[in-house]
């Protein structure tokens, strides 16, 4: 794929531009900020682009999904401006097999530059990315906490640690064998973020970066552990179809008014 700085700028009908729901790299979105950007735009104030990621299917059709930029598409949408208005974007062209972390943590690196400060929740979705998407790496080798809090920016190198023993503890015993220096620090607190409205459904967003893993894993492997990942998602999906749905129990007695019990 390409890097952002080999992306293009380019202008896409709204109506072009997907957003996939597992793109989304924020914990949470913010209908506060998508309020005062449909003002800002009504104003006619000048965004910088949105990153679009763009894939070309096996019939030869784009399509753009949308990395960076979900608040300024949103505010679009509410102030129901046309579906053929043109959008400034950078466009990377992309293959079937890219890493969705990848493409997530290009999004938090561009919500760093251009979107809502990340709250302590976001910080912790975009060091997941990060790892995932072997970012943390150079070559075969492991990058120190202090080179990684270098390149996250806003996290500090004793967080990383931390979030790297609770997360990723094979990769944390890895590193401490090479940099057993390196001190772990506290942990910290993490946002709680606000409730949606009027915004997009991201519900999907976990199931989505699941399916994708699945995917990859099974593209990576060998035909007998191929067939292995499918019998497991055969099985996994009979026994979420046989669970019973959860149901409310009633309480055992209706008490009476004035009730002092």
């Amino acid at each position: 794929m390409q890097s952002l700085s080999q992306g293009k700028e380019q202008q896409l009908k709204l109506i072009e531009i997907l957003r996939p729901a597992a793109l989304q790299s924020r914990v949470k979105m913010c209908p506060k900020k998508t309020a005062e950007y449909q003002v800002a735009y009504n104003n006619g104030a000048i965004f910088p682009p949105v990153l679009v990621a763009k894939e070309t299917d096996k019939h030869g059709n784009n399509i753009y999904s949308l990395i960076d930029g979900w608040h300024r598409i949103t505010a679009l949408e509410n102030n129901k401006v046309p579906y053929s208005t043109r959008v400034n974007a950078i466009v990377i062209e992309v293959s079937h097999n890219t890493s969705i972390h990848l493409l997530r943590y290009m999004g938090a690196q561009q919500n760093l530059k251009n979107g809502l400060s990340l709250s302590s929740a976001d910080k912790r979705e975009m060091f997941k990315s990060y790892v995932k998407s072997k970012s943390n790496k150079d070559g075969h080798k492991y990058k120190s906490y202090r080179v990684i809090a270098a390149e996250l920016v806003l996290i500090p190198h004793q967080t990383i640690a931390r979030w790297m023993k609770s997360d990723f503890p094979t990769v944390a015993a890895m590193m401490s064998k090479e940099f057993s220096d390196e001190y772990t620090g506290q942990p910290i607190a993490q946002g709680t973020g606000i409730k949606l409205v009027d915004m997009p459904d991201l519900s999907s967003r976990d199931r989505d970066i699941f399916a994708a893993e699945l995917i990859a894993e099974a593209k990576s492997s060998m035909d007998n552990s191929r067939e292995v990942i499918k019998a497991w998602a055969r099985t996994l999906l009979s026994d979420l179809e046989r669970e019973a749905p959860y149901i409310q129990p009633k309480p055992l007695f209706v008490p009476e008014d004035n009730d002092p019990f």
